[in-house]
């Protein structure tokens, strides 16, 4: 049975619902050309060098790095079978890629973001208790860990693991070829590619 306010179904495997074919064979060409990190690397070291002239590349939706203050197992096993993020995780699947990074951090992006995002956090020191996390699936994930304690039988209120808290909510910029660009539903983020690092920009937003 649906709970009332519950997301609506999101379209993971394309970029655009309006885009072309012609759009998805630069979108799959891309993708092969990428196919491994160090490929991924050299593209943007041409990308940050190429050219004096700026191109902005627009993002589907912002990238968000959070840290919770704790990470008991019913927090890690909601990732990650929570079926709030079963349609994100699938999608991934599906490419053969997983939501769960080999640093314990989790990825909860669209399939065409996942290399790019793996790529932009490399070298950082991530723990399980950090999810990388699309904005648009953000309120899926806040959904997910409402459920925490539901169907655990609590021995004492000591031993309960006390629920997750957001310690860090920050967003990532993550460049993206221009092959992969892609006119958002609303909200579009710009990200300037003429400093574009293969490092990750950490942007602290403060409410």
């Amino acid at each position: 049975r649906e709970r009332p306010g519950k997301p609506a179904p999101v379209n993971l495997y394309t970029t655009s619902p309006d885009g072309s074919d012609e759009d998805e064979a630069e979108m799959a060409s891309a993708s092969d050309a990428e196919s491994d990190y160090g490929e991924t690397d050299m593209h943007f070291e041409e990308m940050s060098t190429a050219g004096a002239a700026a191109t902005s590349v627009v993002l589907p939706r912002s990238i968000l790095l959070l840290e919770f203050a704790r990470s008991p197992k019913e927090f890690l096993n909601a990732l990650l079978l929570a079926e709030e993020l079963a349609e994100c995780r699938d999608a991934l699947a599906h490419e053969g890629l997983s939501c769960k990074l080999k640093s314990g951090a989790k990825a909860f992006v669209r399939p065409d973001q996942y290399r790019f995002v793996v790529n932009a956090v490399k070298g950082r020191n991530l723990k399980p208790r950090h999810v990388i996390i699309s904005e648009e699936f953000e309120g899926r994930l806040k959904t997910a860990l409402e459920d925490l304690g539901k169907g655990i039988r609590r021995k004492s209120k000591a031993t309960l693991p006390p629920e997750p808290l957001v310690a860090k909510r920050t967003f990532l910029e993550v460049p993206v070829p221009s092959s992969l660009r892609s006119e958002p539903n609303s909200d579009p983020v710009t990200a300037s590619t003429s400093d574009a690092n293969p490092r990750i920009q950490f942007r602290p937003r403060f409410a």
